[in-house]
């Protein structure tokens, strides 16, 4: 190579440019505009001859240019829109399986170059309800059920999986929050075995090893007062969380962590089709005539509702 030569190198492990002492320029996602644009390119059709479920699959695909790049291939192999859309909303990934590679096939190769504990870690994600931003604190009480490795080492886990492209992550240590793309998602779920058991072991990792439990004897964080009911519906402990309702202890802890919509939207989850003589409706009537009064103020709550449901 001549001095004014220059080497250019792609890679997802962000760990190599630091390894090899290089220049690292972080490209970020495509924006709508490019990403249909390169959605068109792989189609074999112009920007603005695109159908109307070109922009569901552009949806679909995250504006994730691999997942972009197979989606308009099929396209441009002769497949018909339709067909595709059909396939993504079945989350059958499967269907973008070209001769020469997918998803699946490049998720699989960086998900087999992790080491073992760190791989398991990375399948757990999982169980993850879509579209959610994860808590670090919560990530470490997730891989740290089993008790057998240092809070310090956990949070390196999500840095790894960060470098490699595997995860987005937001935020400083320890306070981050990781978010999964909607492909490599899709990926995890597939995985995952017996998961109503991973939700339930997560519940637990909040008890101390204890479940269920009050809200008192939790250390509960925001994460889990925004995502709890969709891990106790998952874990099948649905009646376990409609206790937690008469909870004030749960109740204050949610108020103060999120807001009286969202505790509100807990209500309405579990109590569909109850009558409006039913206990827990009475106490969501009452949080329901005190919200404006707790979105000021959330101490307010036990005056509240001592004098509602009286």
């Amino acid at each position: 190579m001549g001095r004014d030569c220059r080497l250019l190198l792609t890679t997802r492990d962000a760990r190599l440019i630091a390894g090899l002492g290089a220049n690292g320029y972080e490209l970020g996602m495509l924006d709508e505009t490019q990403a249909r644009q390169l959605l068109a390119n792989w189609a074999r059709v112009h920007v603005e001859m695109l159908p109307p479920e070109a922009e569901a699959v552009r949806k679909h695909c995250g504006n994730l240019p691999l997942a972009l790049t197979l989606a308009g291939a099929q396209i441009g192999m002769g497949n018909n829109w339709a067909d595709l859309l059909t396939a993504l909303d079945a989350a059958d990934l499967h269907y973008l399986d070209p001769s020469e590679g997918s998803i699946y096939k490049v998720l699989k190769t960086s998900v087999e170059q992790l080491a073992a504990p760190l791989r398991q870690a990375y399948l757990d994600l999982g169980i993850v309800a879509a579209d959610v931003q994860v808590s670090e604190a919560a990530l470490v009480k997730l891989w740290g059920r089993r008790g057998d490795m240092p809070d310090y080492r956990l949070r390196q886990w999500l840095t790894e999986l960060a470098q490699r492209g595997l995860v987005f992550v937001s935020g400083e240590s320890p306070s981050r929050w990781m978010s999964l793309h909607d492909v490599p998602q899709k990926y995890l779920r597939e995985q995952v075995q017996n998961p109503a058991t991973l939700h339930r072991d997560w519940l637990r990792s909040y008890g101390g090893g204890q479940f269920p439990w009050t809200g008192a004897e939790v250390a509960a964080e925001v994460y889990l007062y925004r995502q709890g009911l969709y891990h106790f519906r998952e874990a099948g402990e649905i009646a376990a969380f409609r206790r937690l309702l008469w909870d004030f202890d749960w109740l204050q802890g949610k108020l103060e962590a999120t807001d009286s919509r969202a505790l509100l939207a807990d209500f309405e989850a579990v109590t569909v089709g109850e009558s409006r003589d039913s206990g827990l409706k009475r106490l969501e009537g009452a949080l329901r005539l005190s919200a404006h009064v707790l979105e000021k103020d959330s101490s307010q709550l036990a005056g509240q509702l001592l004098g509602r449901l009286l």
